[in-house]
């Protein structure tokens, strides 16, 4: 999914010592994952039948190394370089940056579809995407450096 990202700030070993590039990755993964996935809604649903189904097919198909293995070593870098949160296992960071978008953007349509336009302000799809992008930043990033 974040096939975009590998080349420049996923493997840039500095993304890892770097709070700016660090939270630029954030970002990024974020940004791009949720405009694919909405470009992309079929690959929500294969993904969501993938994880139901143990990861059957992904694992015959999908390259190597994985984004979310990369994503793991940049976590423990980045904990090491204290840019990410010290009471955070590792392995959040992965969990979080794969898993974080879908639910959202599914719940952002059925939400929508159900508030009362009237009633209540609703988000476009560029500020709910932004808003994603903080919870993440400031879920992951080590407090004293936002």
């Amino acid at each position: 999914m974040f096939e975009r990202l590998a080349g420049d700030l996923l493997l840039d070993e500095s993304s890892a010592a770097d709070p700016a590039k660090f939270r630029r990755l954030l970002e990024e993964a974020v940004r791009t994952s949720y405009q694919f996935l909405f470009d992309n809604p079929r690959y929500v649903k294969i993904f969501t039948w993938e994880a139901a189904e143990e990861w059957k097919t992904w694992k015959k198909i999908s390259y190597s190394p994985d984004d979310i293995y990369l994503f793991y070593e940049i976590a423990k870098k980045a904990k090491k370089n204290r840019i990410l949160r010290q009471d955070l296992d590792e392995m959040m960071l992965p969990i979080l940056m794969m898993n974080m978008v879908i639910p959202f953007l599914q719940s952002y349509k059925r939400l929508n579809d159900r508030v009362d336009h009237e009633a209540a302000r609703t988000l476009s799809q560029e500020d709910f995407r932004d808003q994603i992008v903080k919870f993440v930043i400031c879920g992951v990033m080590e407090p004293s450096l936002l």
